[in-house]
């Protein structure tokens, strides 16, 4: 069997413009707005109001990111029992 060295050498410089790219961002953008919709369509019924799910991009310095937030009173004993966002993560594709 033969045994190859191989030395990768990386641009630090260019790894950190796709990390702060357009591109990018909108990716991340995308794939929230699609674990939004998920979450949104699995968040259980709430005994008062509902629990509201957004979803909105914003550039960090270092990198592009994209968050998803359940609002509700009970949002975390709902998501401890029933894991919709959890589960919505898999929209993310």
């Amino acid at each position: 069997m033969a045994r190859a060295k191989i030395r990768v050498e990386s641009s630090f410089g260019g790894i950190g413009q796709l990390a702060r790219g357009g591109r990018l961002q909108g990716e991340m953008e995308r794939r929230a707005a699609r674990v939004r919709d998920a979450a949104r369509s699995a968040a259980p019924e709430m005994q008062e109001g509902e629990i509201r799910v957004e979803s909105r991009g914003s550039p960090a310095p270092r990198r592009a990111r994209a968050v998803v937030t359940a609002t509700h009173a009970g949002v975390l004993h709902a998501e401890a029992k029933y894991a919709f966002l959890r589960r919505s993560m898999d929209a993310a594709g």
